[in-house]
């Protein structure tokens, strides 16, 4: 499998776990699980591993639809705030450093508002039904068929939709430290973009 990626760049592939020969893959990305009770020492070892394992894009993801106590978000904000400097200084020296977040957005939590295709062909309008307890979601996610040549323009789902159905699933408490977790990575992502290496990444 990766010697058939490392010849398809236009594929992109997100890894959470290390795997070998995977950071040679042009189009591979590292997702780095932040949870509660993260520090920023370990996090930094974490990414320096990464980095020396030959890792170069990363996608950072607090853990979504989970409790998260006062001081456990104050210590991922602290963790984001390091990984801001260590981010800023690789790209002052010129280091090829990808960060997804920087990349996509979207205005729900964790999941897209973008068409997806199901292993069976059906499109929905989210990829949020392929998450355990939200299979009832696909009825009304439903959009169509690939297999369908002469299938209408799919039409999106509206963001305040595909939030009230996580919402719902998720419970209050929930929903709550996911929206505060969404926040905080919200504002790490506005830390880069301040910085003027990465606006020049951007532009790029």
């Amino acid at each position: 499998k990766i010697s058939y990626l490392r010849g398809r760049p236009e594929v992109e592939v997100v890894l959470s776990f290390p795997a070998a020969g995977a950071p040679q893959i042009p189009g591979v990305w590292y997702t780095m699980v932040l949870e509660p009770g993260c520090r920023p020492g370990r996090v930094l070892d974490q990414f320096r591993s990464l980095w020396g394992q030959g890792y170069r894009g990363f996608n950072l993801l607090p853990a979504y639809f989970i409790p998260w106590s006062e001081g456990e978000l104050a210590g991922l904000r602290g963790c984001l705030t390091a990984l801001t400097k260590v981010c800023a200084g690789l790209w002052r020296q010129g280091q090829p450093l990808r960060v997804r977040n920087l990349e996509l957005s979207s205005p729900i939590p964790l999941c897209n508002d973008a068409l997806t295709a199901d292993a069976d062909g059906v499109l929905y309008a989210s990829n949020l039904m392929q998450m355990a307890g939200l299979e009832r979601a696909k009825a009304v996610l439903r959009r169509g068929d690939v297999r369908a040549a002469d299938a209408p323009r799919p039409d999106p789902a509206s963001a305040e939709l595909l939030q009230s159905l996580l919402r719902d699933w998720a419970g209050p408490a929930a929903w709550e430290a996911t929206r505060r977790v969404d926040a905080a990575l919200t504002d790490f992502v506005s830390a880069l973009t301040e910085e003027e290496p990465c606006k020049a990444y951007q532009v790029s």
